[in-house]
């Protein structure tokens, strides 16, 4: 099986104000989200986790985040890097 790993700024989608997830809608995001593949390929997506999420409340919705933004059957495995804000913002 092939395996496609992404790295990133962030990851692929962003948290509500609800609490709920909506894809990103960045231009490597919607790239991805165009490519079918005829045969399984296990997806992994490594990046910044989006802002408001926190470890703890990760592994709660770690399940809820595995399928998206895929737009085939295949799932993604998002795997969040943790920063604090100031070093996050030290980045840019």
């Amino acid at each position: 099986m092939s395996r496609w790993i992404m790295v990133s700024n962030r990851l692929p989608f962003k948290l509500r104000g609800d609490g709920t997830f909506a894809p990103s809608s960045g231009g490597l995001v919607t790239a991805i989200g165009g490519i079918h593949t005829p045969q399984k390929v296990e997806r992994i997506w490594m990046g910044g986790a989006p802002e408001g999420l926190t470890e703890e409340a990760w592994q709660k919705v770690a399940d809820q985040t595995s399928k998206e933004p895929s737009s085939t059957p295949e799932e993604w495995q998002h795997i969040p890097v943790f920063t604090d804000p100031t070093t996050y913002d030290l980045f840019y």
